[in-house]
């Protein structure tokens, strides 16, 4: 596997073979409808967002039919690619990371990934009042803080966040956006790790699919990815099931809503870094955690068997991930020593144990808890095996085998 790019990547993992519309045609149609528009009619300038158009719905039921992809999934599909095309156009540097960079980005399996968390950072074509704000965050005490007041630098960072909320809630219209920990559920939050901000849409299809797994937002952090600091991110042009389908049937968009299909590659954490970020942080350590009992400790993370998904993740794409061409030369086990160096694994993952050895990548062993464990593990697993719309993810034997074999194959 090559692990470097310092340029955009062809989609090599194509999901659909969809015809494309003629470049000259749909250049034409996205310059007429970058003309200014008069600023007295919010209702006009909202038509020319697919989101927003009458036929909106009607389209994503088409787009569901057409691929046989739920509709709950091809909406959700979409605001993803929106959202990040969005943000992208208006000034903001935009980075992919977490599972969702690998499903979403470089297509490596098909379950609908929980989140889609998305870095933004500045750059020099960057309005004024965006590298202001990045370098307002950045001076912080914690920038990274998600919620909690410690003092005139949290208060500082928040009103910054407002200010950046109310923003992409112009560029974004009728969308919602929020401090994340603030005025929203816990239980829409609670995976979301370091998401300053949630970008909140409002499906048109609830009970399609296990709500709990289809968040209705994307989640949004600041600064450079930091797995940038150990491999070049690589710019990966993406696509939704309606883009598609709107691209296949060109008649269907009118001339003010053309730009809409005009996609920009968007870089990502390289797929090796967040796989074995996800194994290292989000299965060995996470299944190590304490099983919840009355003497847990409130402040203590328990066990979680949502940790399941990572297991699907994980060994679709180590499979897929044989099938994609990156340049470069780098060996995972170099990458997984550059991760160690920058602190962005955690420490009881490189202790000099063998990884493949682990008890979380073992079901036929382990102690009482670990017992406990796997029998979460075994009734959380079909939940998000029911979320591969292409086909059905091996069982979570063969998940830990696939896991375990690419581990000891590259040494670890």
């Amino acid at each position: 596997v090559a692990l470097s790019a310092s340029e955009p990547i062809a989609d090599s993992a194509a999901r659909l073979d969809t015809p494309q519309l003629a470049p000259a045609v749909l250049e034409a149609r996205a310059s007429a409808a970058a003309r200014p528009t008069s600023a007295s009619s919010a209702d006009k300038d909202g038509r020319r967002y697919l989101h927003l158009s009458p036929h909106f719905r009607q389209w994503l039921q088409a787009a569901s039919a057409e691929f046989n992809v739920p509709v709950r999934i091809v909406e959700h599909d979409f605001f993803a690619v929106f959202v990040l095309q969005c943000l992208q156009a208006h000034g903001f540097a935009v980075h992919l990371r977490g599972t969702a960079s690998l499903s979403k980005g470089f297509k490596l399996f098909t379950r609908l990934s929980d989140g889609v968390d998305v870095v933004l950072d500045s750059k020099p074509q960057s309005p004024e009042k965006i590298r202001r704000w990045i370098m307002e965050l950045r001076a912080s005490p914690d920038f990274r803080r998600t919620s909690g007041d410690d003092g005139a630098g949290s208060a500082a960072r928040r009103r910054t966040l407002q200010q950046i909320t109310q923003y992409i809630m112009k560029i974004i219209p009728g969308m919602n956006v929020v401090l994340a920990g603030e005025n929203t559920p816990r239980s829409a939050t609670s995976r979301q790790h370091s998401g300053a901000l949630l970008i909140k849409y409002f499906t048109m299809f609830h009970g399609e699919v296990n709500h709990r797994s289809v968040p209705e937002e994307i989640a949004v952090d600041f600064g450079r990815a930091d797995a940038a600091s150990v491999l070049d991110l690589v710019p990966w042009k993406m696509s939704s099931f309606l883009h598609d389908y709107l691209m296949k049937h060109p008649a269907l968009v009118s001339g003010d809503q053309a730009h809409n299909l005009v996609l920009q590659p968007i870089p990502c954490v390289h797929p090796v870094v967040t796989l074995l970020q996800t194994i290292c942080n989000g299965i060995i350590v996470a299944f190590s955690r304490p099983v919840a009992d009355s003497n847990s400790k409130k402040s203590e993370p328990a066990f979680d068997s949502s940790i399941a998904r990572h297991y699907i993740d994980m060994a679709c794409s180590i499979k897929a991930l044989e099938a994609v061409k990156l340049p470069g030369s780098a060996s995972v086990a170099h990458v997984f020593s550059l991760l160690s160096q920058h602190r962005l694994l955690h420490p009881d993952t490189h202790d000099g144990r063998n990884l493949h050895d682990d008890s979380a990548l073992h079901p036929e062993a382990g102690d009482m808890r670990d017992e406990h464990r796997w029998r979460q593990l075994y009734k959380r697993f079909p939940d998000y095996a029911a979320l591969c719309w292409r086909q059905p993810p091996p069982d979570l034997d063969a998940c830990c085998m696939t896991i375990r074999d690419w581990l000891e194959i590259n040494g670890l």
